[in-house]
């Protein structure tokens, strides 16, 4: 959870503190918002989604534009091919099982 001192209305860079910290193949796309135009962005899309989804208007507008912002939040996350876990190596002397 972010600490009230860092919260966008009192001059904290949301979007660009999640953006900074991706380490996912797409990265170098996201680093385009990566500046206060994506904070602005990225606050202006919830609070439209925010209020079509509680006034009923637009909700098929709504409905796509808040799965095309959950798609890009997951494959923000999306974990790169470098941190997948390597198998461990079979430990000497031991047979495989048949």
């Amino acid at each position: 959870m972010t600490p009230a001192e860092r919260a966008w209305i009192n001059g904290g860079t949301p979007a660009q503190g999640f953006i900074n910290g991706i380490e996912s193949p797409f990265a170098g796309f996201f680093q385009l918002f990566a500046n206060p135009f994506g904070d602005v962005l990225f606050m202006a899309g919830l609070l439209g989604i925010g209020v079509a989804m509680i006034t009923g208007a637009g909700l098929k507008i709504a409905a796509v534009t808040g799965s095309l912002l959950m798609l890009f939040m997951y494959l923000a996350e999306l974990p790169s091919p470098s941190a997948a876990p390597t198998p461990s190596p079979t430990p000497t002397g031991s047979r495989p099982r048949s």
